[in-house]
């Protein structure tokens, strides 16, 4: 329909899961999350685990395009407190501190994703997009 794409999940030998994830009007299209699962046991578990991320990291990205930027915030921090270096969720992090601009916290924390993954271009870009943003002006609490 256009408002949900279908993630599935599948590895020989495992049985392949199948999660609807809503689309995204920004932002990156590809997510990636890995899973660890053991060969032979039931993954229903680790499936569960995966959507419940997958679902909050989509709930937040709603709730920050309603700019309902609290509510996707609590929403982040069900992931990063699982996931503390899941680059997506630290760049989405990041571009809600943006969306407010409140430049040094999303420097923060995109430099926090690039931390996690060093070829995210999304973080690379938004970083040097606020540096241009803020111009030559000193960091807060300095004189220039």
């Amino acid at each position: 329909s256009g408002e949900y794409f279908t993630l599935v999940v599948s590895q020989k030998g495992y049985v392949t899961e199948k999660i609807p994830v809503p689309t995204t009007r920004y932002g990156t299209l590809v997510t990636q999350f890995d899973v660890a699962m053991k060969k032979g046991e039931d993954h229903a578990k680790e499936t569960r685990i995966a959507k419940e991320i997958l679902d909050q990291l989509f709930i937040a990205q709603k709730f920050a395009l309603t700019k309902n930027y609290d509510q996707a915030q609590v929403a982040l921090d069900k992931v990063v407190a699982e996931y503390p270096e899941f680059p997506r969720a630290l760049s989405l992090r990041a571009s809600i501190y943006f969306m407010q601009k409140n430049w040094d916290e999303s420097l923060k924390w995109y430099a926090k994703a690039l931390a996690a993954d060093p070829q995210m271009d999304d973080a690379v870009k938004m970083t040097a997009k606020i540096k241009e943003l803020q111009g030559n002006r000193a960091p807060a609490g300095k004189l220039k």
